[in-house]
């Protein structure tokens, strides 16, 4: 599972300015703050992953917003957790431990 990661955060883990940083990634300080506010071309977008290395889609400012279907099939998944109890996965691996708990939300304290 790939996790998607913030260009502000990328950049801050390079102690590089905004300047630099913008460098690294061949595009201008202007194309780089509209990229961090979600406004980046398709093709800005992959320049700036294949500059990192990086599939677009972990870019967290590159992850598109997420269709009414899936939201539809998440709110039912949630649902049924809710009547049925919650199954319960290793933090680590996030794979089944085979458990159900009913216990609130699966991450509350």
């Amino acid at each position: 599972m790939q996790i998607a990661t913030s260009l502000e955060d990328i950049r801050r883990n390079r102690y590089q300015t905004v300047a630099e940083f913008s460098r690294t990634l061949n595009v201008s300080t202007s194309t780089y703050y509209r990229a961090l506010e979600g406004r980046a071309e398709i093709p800005t977008m992959r320049q700036i992953a294949a500059a990192l290395h990086l599939p677009p889609a972990t870019i967290a400012e590159f992850t598109p917003p997420a269709s009414a279907a899936l939201l539809a099939d998440i709110d039912a998944g949630i649902d049924d957790a809710i009547a049925n109890g919650w199954l319960v996965v290793d933090p680590d691996t996030l794979e089944p431990t085979g458990e159900i708990t009913f216990d609130g939300w699966p991450f509350e304290d």
